[in-house]
């Protein structure tokens, strides 16, 4: 019973860190009367062997609810407090804020909330979610609008714009032709920022069965030019994390890249030739730049259960968008190809995991003619496509065989307006 660091009342919330200190909020006014000999109040840290860290004093005056770490390390604390900083930091924050790894309040983040934060959860793309008994929310610097006891404030990588600004693709990962190929073209006159993440470790954390366990990533340039990852943190750590959505396994791959205007290659597969369940994101970091990713496909093996093919997109905050969905499998084999897909059917699923539209041969879809005027038609009749207008938000596209048949297909989303 070494670890024993000791509170005097009730602690409602801790995080680890990633250097396995951890953070604990509450309402205890005396934190350390077990090994430790630091006292703190309502906040402090905690370090491995049980001790309270004594560089780590933030200053609460009244009890923190709920802590949480994000991927850069800063922390996130909200609760009944109306002063945040009376430690080592200087800025007083009310109800939210948010605290550097050294324990100064961080001075760029104030959404500002007019009574008490109970709960929050940082979104994989970046926004944060508060709950409490606040009826106005983003009376701080971040936010502008009123919410009343839920809301969503900045931080946001993806907020805003219109378009794609995510696609994801997961499918079972094979070796030789049967890795996880995807392309992706960017149009406009602007350079745009890019995160391309190779997945695989994480997914088995997920509950995914058969997950790879170590991937490796490849960007290819129009012009040739090759750029690789194996793990995300041997190369850009710091750059990937200040994205705020770095991959959570060191064994995973990630590339951020500022790409011109043109048509590039991304390629996933198992290091050392394993195979296994993997999935190859890819996010537009800059939604407002004169640029946009205008189109996104993967190919890979399609199997049956759950190793067939998944894509994933997000479309940004902004007016509607126009996509084109397909699912291309028989045309293959005319550009040599080995074993495509003969027959493959699609499905669009909204964020709830509800069916929108599903096709088999596209030639049957209500959509023929605008597919064929976006110049977008399928060149097989087996092969499906669909065309849809879309809010805001996340949505699956799911690529299998007709009648449970396997083969080499490819998934694709096109942005039209």
């Amino acid at each position: 019973m070494s670890y024993n660091p000791g509170a005097d009342t009730i602690v409602t919330s801790l995080a680890v860190q990633a250097d396995g200190k951890v953070v604990v909020g509450g309402q205890f006014q005396g934190l350390g009367g077990g090994t430790g000999t630091t006292t703190r109040e309502f906040i402090g840290r905690i370090n491995t062997d049980g001790t309270v860290d004594p560089g780590f004093d933030p200053g609460a005056e009244n009890f923190v609810q709920v802590v949480s770490v994000q991927p850069d390390g800063k922390i996130l604390a909200a609760g009944w407090f109306e002063g945040l900083g009376g430690g080592t930091g200087v800025t007083i924050r009310e109800y939210i804020g948010r605290i550097n790894a050294n324990g100064t309040v961080d001075t760029t983040f104030n959404p500002g909330a007019d009574f008490v934060v109970y709960t929050l959860a940082t979104q994989p793309y970046g926004k944060i979610l508060f709950g409490g008994d606040f009826t106005t929310l983003g009376g701080g610097g971040m936010g502008t609008a009123s919410r009343s006891h839920i809301g969503r404030v900045g931080e946001d990588v993806l907020a805003a714009g219109s378009g794609l600004l995510n696609i994801s693709t997961r499918l079972a990962v094979g070796t030789g032709d049967n890795v996880l190929i995807g392309g992706f073209i960017i149009t406009g006159s602007d350079p745009k920022t890019i995160l391309l993440r190779g997945i695989g470790p994480s997914l088995g954390v997920a509950g995914v069965v058969g997950a790879l366990d170590d991937t490796t990533l490849e960007l290819h340039f129009p012009d040739g030019t090759v750029v690789s990852n194996d793990d995300w943190r041997d190369s850009q750590e710091q750059e990937i994390i200040d994205t705020t959505i770095p991959p959570t396994d060191d064994a995973e791959s990630a590339i951020l890249a500022t790409l011109d205007p043109g048509a590039y290659t991304v390629i996933l597969q198992g290091k050392n030739s394993t195979t296994g369940i993997g999935l190859v994101e890819a996010y537009a970091l800059d939604p407002v730049s004169d640029s946009t990713l205008a189109n996104i496909s993967t190919r890979g093996f399609v199997q049956t259960g759950d190793n067939v093919m998944i894509g994933g997109f997000i479309i940004g905050d902004g007016s509607d968008s126009t996509v084109v969905v397909r699912g291309i499998g028989p045309s293959l084999a005319g550009l040599g190809v080995a074993g495509a897909m003969e027959d493959p059917m699609l499905e669009l699923h909204d964020a709830n995991g509800d069916v929108i539209e599903s096709n088999d041969d596209w030639g049957d879809s209500p959509d023929k003619r605008e597919i064929i005027d976006a110049g977008l038609d399928p060149s097989e009749e087996k092969e499906s496509a669909l065309l849809v207008t879309l809010a805001s938000g996340s949505y699956t596209g799911i690529v299998r065989g007709v009648n449970s048949t396997t083969g080499v297909g490819l998934v694709e989303v096109y942005h039209l307006k």
